[in-house]
């Protein structure tokens, strides 16, 4: 899907009465979720494993 029909699309799912804002937190929000699918496609995502021991990183002092 391109990303003027993905924009589309989620613009049409939105109240009547959407303001500007709240269609545009919602395209930042598909937006950044393609970003991650197209980085995943790529190849550089990470492992469950990964993820797990960098979050343990976060938590500890």
């Amino acid at each position: 899907m391109t990303a003027k029909r993905m924009v589309l699309e989620t613009v049409e799912q939105l109240p009547e009465d959407a303001s500007f804002d709240e269609i545009t937190r919602r395209l930042e929000v598909v937006a950044a979720i393609q970003k991650g699918l197209d980085s995943l496609d790529r190849g550089e995502g990470r492992s469950i494993d990964e993820v797990e021991k960098l979050a343990a990183s976060w938590t500890t002092k």
